[in-house]
Protein backbone atom coordinates (compact mmCIF):
# COMPACT_ATOMS: atom_id res chain seq x y z
CA UNK A 1 0.00 0.00 0.00
CA UNK A 2 1.21 3.65 -0.76
CA UNK A 3 0.01 6.83 0.65
CA UNK A 4 0.15 10.06 -1.38
CA UNK A 5 2.98 12.44 0.82
CA UNK A 6 1.37 15.53 1.08
CA UNK A 7 2.45 18.20 3.72
CA UNK A 8 3.40 17.91 6.90
CA UNK A 9 0.88 17.08 9.42
CA UNK A 10 -1.63 15.50 6.56
CA UNK A 11 -2.92 12.14 6.76
CA UNK A 12 -0.44 10.32 5.21
CA UNK A 13 2.47 11.84 7.26
CA UNK A 14 0.87 11.03 10.02
CA UNK A 15 0.63 7.39 8.79
CA UNK A 16 4.02 7.25 8.30
CA UNK A 17 5.39 8.19 11.48
CA UNK A 18 2.95 5.55 13.29
CA UNK A 19 4.81 3.25 11.15
CA UNK A 20 8.22 4.67 11.35
CA UNK A 21 10.91 2.22 10.87
CA UNK A 22 8.49 -0.90 11.35
CA UNK A 23 8.33 -3.05 8.29
CA UNK A 24 6.33 -1.78 5.32
CA UNK A 25 4.47 -3.90 3.17
CA UNK A 26 2.32 -2.51 0.15
CA UNK A 27 -1.50 -3.59 0.23
CA UNK A 28 -2.35 -6.63 -2.41
CA UNK A 29 -5.99 -7.87 -2.94
CA UNK A 30 -5.54 -10.68 -0.60
CA UNK A 31 -5.14 -8.02 2.42
CA UNK A 32 -7.95 -5.61 0.93
CA UNK A 33 -10.01 -8.84 0.93
CA UNK A 34 -9.32 -9.84 4.34
CA UNK A 35 -9.35 -5.87 5.57
CA UNK A 36 -13.04 -5.43 4.10
CA UNK A 37 -14.59 -8.86 5.49
CA UNK A 38 -14.35 -6.88 8.72
CA UNK A 39 -14.42 -3.56 8.39
CA UNK A 40 -15.50 -2.26 11.92
CA UNK A 41 -12.05 -3.24 12.78
CA UNK A 42 -9.96 0.18 13.12
CA UNK A 43 -6.68 -1.96 14.27
CA UNK A 44 -6.17 -3.32 10.92
CA UNK A 45 -7.66 -0.11 9.26
CA UNK A 46 -5.22 1.87 10.59
CA UNK A 47 -2.13 -0.58 10.24
CA UNK A 48 -3.11 -1.56 6.99
CA UNK A 49 -3.40 2.69 6.05
CA UNK A 50 -0.10 3.44 7.68
CA UNK A 51 1.23 0.34 5.20
CA UNK A 52 2.89 -1.67 8.25
CA UNK A 53 3.95 -5.19 7.57
CA UNK A 54 1.12 -7.06 9.35
CA UNK A 55 2.99 -10.01 9.29
CA UNK A 56 6.33 -8.90 10.74
CA UNK A 57 4.33 -6.83 12.91
CA UNK A 58 3.26 -10.15 14.33
CA UNK A 59 6.36 -11.80 14.36
CA UNK A 60 7.88 -8.92 16.84
CA UNK A 61 4.48 -9.69 19.03
CA UNK A 62 5.43 -13.07 19.33
CA UNK A 63 2.57 -14.78 17.70
CA UNK A 64 3.01 -14.85 13.57
CA UNK A 65 -0.09 -16.04 11.12
CA UNK A 66 0.02 -19.87 11.10
CA UNK A 67 -0.91 -19.28 7.47
CA UNK A 68 0.92 -18.86 3.89
CA UNK A 69 2.47 -20.48 1.57
CA UNK A 70 5.95 -22.33 1.91
CA UNK A 71 9.07 -20.87 -0.22
CA UNK A 72 8.69 -24.09 -2.36
CA UNK A 73 4.74 -23.35 -2.74
CA UNK A 74 5.61 -19.73 -4.06
CA UNK A 75 8.74 -21.44 -6.11
CA UNK A 76 6.24 -23.92 -7.10
CA UNK A 77 3.45 -21.20 -8.20
CA UNK A 78 6.01 -18.91 -10.01
CA UNK A 79 7.23 -22.07 -12.15
CA UNK A 80 3.57 -22.59 -13.07
CA UNK A 81 2.77 -19.31 -13.83
CA UNK A 82 5.92 -19.44 -16.12
CA UNK A 83 4.64 -22.00 -17.67
CA UNK A 84 1.39 -21.01 -18.38
CA UNK A 85 2.79 -17.73 -20.15
CA UNK A 86 5.51 -19.15 -21.80
CA UNK A 87 5.41 -18.96 -26.07
CA UNK A 88 2.97 -15.98 -25.98
CA UNK A 89 0.50 -17.37 -23.64
CA UNK A 90 0.07 -20.96 -26.01
CA UNK A 91 -1.01 -22.99 -22.62
CA UNK A 92 -3.20 -20.18 -22.02
CA UNK A 93 -4.63 -20.35 -25.72
CA UNK A 94 -5.16 -24.05 -25.23
CA UNK A 95 -6.80 -24.46 -21.78
CA UNK A 96 -9.22 -21.61 -22.43
CA UNK A 97 -10.44 -23.65 -25.62
CA UNK A 98 -10.65 -26.92 -24.24
CA UNK A 99 -12.10 -25.83 -20.50
CA UNK A 100 -14.62 -22.65 -20.91
CA UNK A 101 -15.06 -22.98 -24.58
CA UNK A 102 -13.46 -19.73 -25.54
CA UNK A 103 -12.88 -18.89 -29.51
CA UNK A 104 -9.71 -17.75 -29.21
CA UNK A 105 -6.82 -17.50 -31.80
CA UNK A 106 -3.40 -18.99 -31.74
CA UNK A 107 -1.92 -16.16 -30.74
CA UNK A 108 -2.92 -13.57 -28.24
CA UNK A 109 -1.68 -9.86 -29.03
CA UNK A 110 0.00 -9.47 -25.52
CA UNK A 111 0.73 -6.12 -23.32
CA UNK A 112 3.44 -6.09 -20.87
CA UNK A 113 3.53 -2.75 -18.17
CA UNK A 114 6.90 -1.20 -17.69
CA UNK A 115 9.37 0.65 -14.95
CA UNK A 116 12.19 1.40 -17.75
CA UNK A 117 13.35 4.91 -17.18
CA UNK A 118 11.10 5.68 -14.01
CA UNK A 119 12.63 5.50 -10.65
CA UNK A 120 11.19 3.03 -8.34
CA UNK A 121 8.41 2.91 -5.55
CA UNK A 122 5.44 4.98 -5.98
CA UNK A 123 6.24 6.85 -9.36
CA UNK A 124 7.28 3.48 -10.81
CA UNK A 125 3.58 2.18 -9.70
CA UNK A 126 1.65 5.53 -11.49
CA UNK A 127 3.42 4.57 -14.92
CA UNK A 128 2.38 1.00 -14.89
CA UNK A 129 -1.25 2.26 -13.44
CA UNK A 130 -0.89 5.04 -17.04
CA UNK A 131 0.49 2.16 -18.87
CA UNK A 132 -2.34 0.01 -18.20
CA UNK A 133 -5.24 2.61 -18.82
CA UNK A 134 -3.86 3.58 -22.01
CA UNK A 135 -4.64 -0.21 -23.12
CA UNK A 136 -8.10 -0.67 -21.05
CA UNK A 137 -8.94 2.58 -23.28
CA UNK A 138 -7.67 0.57 -26.67
CA UNK A 139 -9.95 -2.39 -25.23
CA UNK A 140 -12.71 -0.11 -24.30
CA UNK A 141 -12.77 1.86 -27.56
CA UNK A 142 -12.72 -1.09 -30.29
CA UNK A 143 -9.08 -0.69 -31.49
CA UNK A 144 -8.29 -3.83 -33.93
CA UNK A 145 -4.30 -3.85 -32.55
CA UNK A 146 -5.70 -3.33 -29.06
CA UNK A 147 -4.05 -6.10 -26.40
CA UNK A 148 -5.89 -9.68 -25.63
CA UNK A 149 -4.13 -9.56 -22.70
CA UNK A 150 -2.40 -7.15 -20.24
CA UNK A 151 0.17 -8.81 -18.53
CA UNK A 152 0.79 -7.72 -15.34
CA UNK A 153 -1.66 -4.22 -15.47
CA UNK A 154 -1.87 -1.99 -12.53
CA UNK A 155 -4.80 -0.47 -11.46
CA UNK A 156 -6.21 1.41 -8.25
CA UNK A 157 -8.33 0.74 -5.66
CA UNK A 158 -9.73 3.95 -3.16
CA UNK A 159 -10.83 1.85 0.37
CA UNK A 160 -11.87 4.76 2.22
CA UNK A 161 -9.57 7.51 1.81
CA UNK A 162 -6.76 5.00 1.31
CA UNK A 163 -5.48 4.79 -2.45
CA UNK A 164 -4.36 1.26 -2.99
CA UNK A 165 -2.59 -0.54 -6.11
CA UNK A 166 -3.18 -3.62 -7.49
CA UNK A 167 -1.38 -5.71 -9.57
CA UNK A 168 -3.20 -8.85 -11.34
CA UNK A 169 -1.53 -11.88 -13.32
CA UNK A 170 -3.49 -11.08 -16.58
CA UNK A 171 -6.26 -9.58 -17.56
CA UNK A 172 -7.65 -11.61 -20.61
CA UNK A 173 -9.71 -9.80 -22.96
CA UNK A 174 -12.36 -12.22 -24.54
CA UNK A 175 -12.62 -11.30 -28.13
CA UNK A 176 -16.09 -10.14 -27.51
CA UNK A 177 -18.12 -7.54 -26.01
CA UNK A 178 -16.25 -8.10 -22.17
CA UNK A 179 -13.28 -8.01 -20.46
CA UNK A 180 -12.08 -11.33 -18.73
CA UNK A 181 -10.43 -11.13 -15.39
CA UNK A 182 -7.78 -14.28 -15.80
CA UNK A 183 -5.90 -14.93 -12.25
CA UNK A 184 -3.22 -18.05 -12.11
CA UNK A 185 -3.16 -19.59 -8.73
CA UNK A 186 -1.23 -22.30 -6.95
CA UNK A 187 -4.40 -24.72 -5.49
CA UNK A 188 -4.75 -28.06 -7.74
CA UNK A 189 -8.53 -28.90 -9.48
CA UNK A 190 -8.81 -32.61 -8.78
CA UNK A 191 -11.63 -34.37 -10.72
CA UNK A 192 -13.18 -31.19 -11.86
CA UNK A 193 -13.76 -29.49 -8.38
CA UNK A 194 -11.23 -27.66 -5.91
CA UNK A 195 -11.27 -26.97 -2.10
CA UNK A 196 -14.31 -24.76 -1.76
CA UNK A 197 -12.27 -22.31 0.90
CA UNK A 198 -9.11 -21.80 -1.94
CA UNK A 199 -11.88 -21.29 -4.42
CA UNK A 200 -14.09 -18.61 -2.01
CA UNK A 201 -10.97 -16.84 -1.27
CA UNK A 202 -10.11 -16.47 -4.77
CA UNK A 203 -13.14 -15.20 -5.55
CA UNK A 204 -13.10 -12.39 -2.95
CA UNK A 205 -9.51 -11.47 -4.56
CA UNK A 206 -10.95 -11.42 -8.08
CA UNK A 207 -13.85 -9.22 -6.69
CA UNK A 208 -11.04 -6.67 -5.61
CA UNK A 209 -9.33 -6.30 -9.03
CA UNK A 210 -12.75 -6.49 -11.11
CA UNK A 211 -14.05 -3.15 -8.81
CA UNK A 212 -10.34 -1.59 -9.39
CA UNK A 213 -11.24 -2.59 -13.06
CA UNK A 214 -15.04 -1.11 -13.56
CA UNK A 215 -13.68 2.44 -11.29
CA UNK A 216 -10.82 2.62 -14.23
CA UNK A 217 -12.97 2.16 -16.93
CA UNK A 218 -15.60 4.83 -15.46
CA UNK A 219 -12.64 6.81 -14.92
CA UNK A 220 -12.19 6.71 -19.03
CA UNK A 221 -15.56 7.39 -19.81
CA UNK A 222 -15.99 3.98 -20.66
CA UNK A 223 -18.82 1.32 -19.51
CA UNK A 224 -17.80 -0.32 -16.21
CA UNK A 225 -20.05 -3.04 -17.38
CA UNK A 226 -17.54 -3.96 -20.07
CA UNK A 227 -15.98 -6.21 -17.07
CA UNK A 228 -17.16 -9.96 -16.77
CA UNK A 229 -17.96 -11.13 -13.53
CA UNK A 230 -16.99 -14.52 -14.42
CA UNK A 231 -13.16 -14.84 -13.54
CA UNK A 232 -11.29 -17.75 -15.31
CA UNK A 233 -8.93 -19.33 -12.48
CA UNK A 234 -5.98 -21.18 -14.35
CA UNK A 235 -5.03 -23.77 -11.53
CA UNK A 236 -3.04 -27.31 -11.69
CA UNK A 237 -4.85 -29.99 -13.31
CA UNK A 238 -5.12 -33.68 -10.72
CA UNK A 239 -2.00 -32.33 -8.76
CA UNK A 240 0.17 -32.18 -12.05
CA UNK A 241 1.74 -29.50 -13.51
CA UNK A 242 -0.51 -29.45 -16.47
CA UNK A 243 -2.92 -26.08 -16.45
CA UNK A 244 -7.05 -26.25 -16.48
CA UNK A 245 -9.42 -23.42 -16.17
CA UNK A 246 -12.22 -22.97 -13.53
CA UNK A 247 -14.70 -20.39 -14.10
CA UNK A 248 -16.12 -18.48 -11.25
CA UNK A 249 -18.92 -16.11 -10.71
CA UNK A 250 -18.12 -13.25 -8.60
CA UNK A 251 -21.10 -11.23 -8.58
CA UNK A 252 -22.21 -11.85 -4.90
CA UNK A 253 -18.97 -10.93 -4.09
CA UNK A 254 -18.63 -7.71 -5.58
CA UNK A 255 -21.87 -6.76 -3.97
CA UNK A 256 -20.38 -7.30 -0.93
CA UNK A 257 -17.20 -5.28 -1.36
CA UNK A 258 -19.12 -2.77 -2.91
CA UNK A 259 -21.49 -2.31 0.21
CA UNK A 260 -17.94 -2.60 2.49
CA UNK A 261 -16.34 0.40 0.94
CA UNK A 262 -19.10 2.64 1.02
CA UNK A 263 -19.09 2.22 4.53
CA UNK A 264 -15.44 2.21 5.22
CA UNK A 265 -14.48 4.93 7.80
CA UNK A 266 -12.13 7.39 6.29
CA UNK A 267 -8.55 7.04 8.55
CA UNK A 268 -8.20 10.46 8.99
CA UNK A 269 -11.58 10.46 10.97
CA UNK A 270 -9.83 7.06 13.07
CA UNK A 271 -6.55 8.83 13.58
CA UNK A 272 -8.37 12.22 14.93
CA UNK A 273 -10.67 9.35 17.55
CA UNK A 274 -7.32 7.79 18.56
CA UNK A 275 -5.60 10.89 19.09
CA UNK A 276 -3.00 10.29 17.23
CA UNK A 277 -0.91 13.10 18.10
CA UNK A 278 -0.35 11.71 21.67
CA UNK A 279 0.40 8.30 20.52
CA UNK A 280 3.04 10.15 18.25
CA UNK A 281 4.20 11.37 21.00
CA UNK A 282 5.09 8.45 22.86
CA UNK A 283 6.24 6.32 19.85
CA UNK A 284 8.98 9.43 18.71
CA UNK A 285 10.49 8.42 22.40
CA UNK A 286 11.32 5.03 21.80
CA UNK A 287 14.72 4.37 20.17
CA UNK A 288 15.06 3.56 16.51
CA UNK A 289 15.93 0.00 16.57
CA UNK A 290 13.29 -0.86 19.24
CA UNK A 291 10.95 -2.16 17.27
CA UNK A 292 9.21 -4.52 19.42
CA UNK A 293 8.04 -2.14 21.70
CA UNK A 294 7.26 0.31 19.02
CA UNK A 295 4.84 -2.54 17.87
CA UNK A 296 3.35 -3.35 20.80
CA UNK A 297 2.74 0.44 21.76
CA UNK A 298 1.58 1.05 18.38
CA UNK A 299 -0.81 -2.07 18.12
CA UNK A 300 -1.73 -2.32 21.72
CA UNK A 301 -3.25 0.90 21.02
CA UNK A 302 -5.65 0.37 18.14
CA UNK A 303 -9.09 -0.42 19.59
CA UNK A 304 -9.60 -4.27 18.07
CA UNK A 305 -12.75 -6.43 16.47
CA UNK A 306 -11.60 -9.90 16.75
CA UNK A 307 -14.06 -12.27 15.36
CA UNK A 308 -13.48 -16.24 14.38
CA UNK A 309 -12.94 -15.71 10.30
CA UNK A 310 -9.81 -13.43 11.17
CA UNK A 311 -8.09 -16.11 12.07
CA UNK A 312 -7.62 -17.97 8.23
CA UNK A 313 -7.62 -13.93 6.66
CA UNK A 314 -5.65 -11.69 8.71
CA UNK A 315 -2.24 -11.77 9.69
CA UNK A 316 -2.29 -10.37 13.40
CA UNK A 317 -5.27 -12.76 14.11
CA UNK A 318 -3.06 -14.39 16.87
CA UNK A 319 -2.36 -11.54 18.48
CA UNK A 320 -5.74 -10.03 19.15
CA UNK A 321 -6.90 -13.69 19.72
CA UNK A 322 -4.98 -13.03 22.71
CA UNK A 323 -6.23 -9.83 23.67
CA UNK A 324 -9.50 -11.01 23.35
CA UNK A 325 -9.61 -13.85 25.16
CA UNK A 326 -8.14 -11.90 28.25
CA UNK A 327 -10.63 -8.91 28.21
CA UNK A 328 -13.41 -11.78 27.68
CA UNK A 329 -14.53 -10.21 24.44
CA UNK A 330 -17.97 -12.59 23.40
CA UNK A 331 -16.92 -11.90 19.82
CA UNK A 332 -14.08 -13.99 20.02
CA UNK A 333 -16.30 -16.95 20.02
CA UNK A 334 -18.50 -15.84 16.69
CA UNK A 335 -21.65 -13.54 16.22
CA UNK A 336 -24.56 -15.72 17.80
CA UNK A 337 -22.73 -15.52 21.64
CA UNK A 338 -21.89 -11.60 20.50
CA UNK A 339 -25.39 -11.50 20.11
CA UNK A 340 -26.53 -13.39 22.79
CA UNK A 341 -24.86 -11.42 25.26
CA UNK A 342 -25.31 -8.17 23.89
CA UNK A 343 -24.79 -5.10 26.36
CA UNK A 344 -22.67 -7.50 29.43
CA UNK A 345 -19.33 -6.92 27.21
CA UNK A 346 -17.47 -9.54 29.09
CA UNK A 347 -18.14 -13.67 28.59
CA UNK A 348 -17.05 -13.90 32.09
CA UNK A 349 -19.58 -12.05 33.33
CA UNK A 350 -22.13 -13.77 31.60
CA UNK A 351 -20.78 -17.27 33.03
CA UNK A 352 -21.25 -15.62 36.58
CA UNK A 353 -24.50 -14.84 35.92
CA UNK A 354 -25.30 -18.34 34.55
CA UNK A 355 -23.93 -19.82 37.24
CA UNK A 356 -26.24 -17.76 39.74
CA UNK A 357 -25.03 -14.57 40.18
CA UNK A 358 -27.26 -10.99 40.06
CA UNK A 359 -27.56 -9.60 36.56
CA UNK A 360 -27.29 -5.95 35.77
CA UNK A 361 -30.41 -4.22 34.93
CA UNK A 362 -29.92 -4.29 31.43
CA UNK A 363 -29.25 -7.86 31.69
CA UNK A 364 -32.19 -9.45 32.71
CA UNK A 365 -33.93 -10.73 30.13
CA UNK A 366 -30.12 -12.32 29.13
CA UNK A 367 -30.05 -13.71 32.72
CA UNK A 368 -32.78 -15.71 32.10
CA UNK A 369 -31.63 -17.08 28.86
CA UNK A 370 -27.98 -17.93 30.23
CA UNK A 371 -29.53 -20.26 33.05
CA UNK A 372 -32.28 -21.82 31.10
CA UNK A 373 -29.61 -22.81 28.83
CA UNK A 374 -27.40 -24.12 31.45
CA UNK A 375 -30.13 -26.42 32.84
CA UNK A 376 -30.79 -27.80 29.10
CA UNK A 377 -27.08 -28.40 29.44
CA UNK A 378 -26.74 -30.30 32.68
CA UNK A 379 -30.49 -32.33 32.33
CA UNK A 380 -28.95 -33.69 28.98
CA UNK A 381 -25.31 -34.15 30.70
CA UNK A 382 -27.58 -35.92 33.50
CA UNK A 383 -29.98 -38.00 30.96
CA UNK A 384 -26.56 -39.32 28.99
CA UNK A 385 -25.05 -40.22 32.26
CA UNK A 386 -28.06 -42.14 33.15
CA UNK A 387 -27.97 -44.38 29.87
Amino acid sequence: MVTQRNEAGSTSNVLEQLRGNLPERRANARTTAALLDNPSCTRRSVLDAAAVDLNKAAELLGAPPKFGQSPFALGQGNRFERRVKADNYALLVEVLRRDVGYELPDKLKTFSTTTAGVAPGEAALEARVQQTKDALARIAGGDEDAPNVIDHGVTILHVGDTKIYLEQDALAFNFGDELQICEIKGFPIVDGSAEPEKVGAAARQSAVYLASLQDTLEELGADPALVSHDVVLICTRNYTIQPTAHKVNVTRELRGLRRQLSRKDRVEDLLQELEADELLEELNELAEEDLETRAQLLVSSLPLNFVPRCISDCDMARVCRTEAEASGDPGRLGSEVDNLVAGLGDIRIAKDIADGADPPENGLEVGIVLRRAKSAVEATKNLAGAT
